[in-house]
């Protein structure tokens, strides 16, 4: 990040765990983990088998993809979470063949700000309700309407920086409630 021209560099990866930043540059390890976990027991170092085979996990020919992007920082910031969730969330074929009669039915759920992120949206554990869990990923306050047409219902949130938030609708009532993330209500 260039703070006096606002502008910063973002480099998503497919899986490569370390990384630092200084006034040399940016370093990513090109390391995906360690062959084994070793440590001392009872005084004795455990080590893999020496005379068969072991497959270690870094050995081999690896293919590392890395994807840059520059631009001004407030922009970077909303825009980098979202980028790494597609670039790492493989897609996945589904089979549906729809006869293409009928209405289409209303979205589940829509929120309002482009950076907050609905990262689950499930049945609750107990009674007739669903959870929605929002993320808010860049570190700083934001707000947003969470609307869900096919309730007929809209709520405006906040967030903290970095703060999970999960909500509990009342199926039959529409009724919603904070919870935390074992879906027992938050009391504040």
């Amino acid at each position: 990040m260039d703070e006096k021209a606002r502008t910063a560099l973002t480099c998503i990866n497919d899986g490569v765990y370390g990384s630092d930043f200084s006034e040399d540059g940016l370093r990513l390890t090109l390391l995906r983990s360690p062959a084994y976990s070793c440590h001392p027991h009872d005084s004795r170092l455990l080590t893999p088998p020496q005379n068969r085979f072991t497959p270690h996990i870094d050995q081999g020919q690896r293919v590392f993809s890395f994807w840059c992007n520059a631009g001004k920082t407030s922009q970077r910031l909303k825009r980098i979470d979202r980028e790494a969730l597609t670039k790492n969330e493989r897609p996945f074929a589904l089979s549906f063949n729809p006869p293409a009669a009928g209405t289409l039915p209303k979205p589940l759920a829509i929120l309002s700000d482009d950076v907050v992120q609905i990262t689950a949206v499930k049945k609750a554990q107990k009674g007739n309700a669903v959870i929605v869990r929002l993320f808010e990923p860049t570190g700083r306050k934001r707000s947003t309407e969470l609307s869900l047409p096919c309730l007929g219902k809209k709520m405006k949130l906040s967030l903290g920086a970095f703060e999970i938030k999960t909500i509990k609708i009342n199926l039959r009532t529409g009724k919603w409630i904070e919870t935390d993330l074992m879906e027992n209500k938050v009391r504040r």
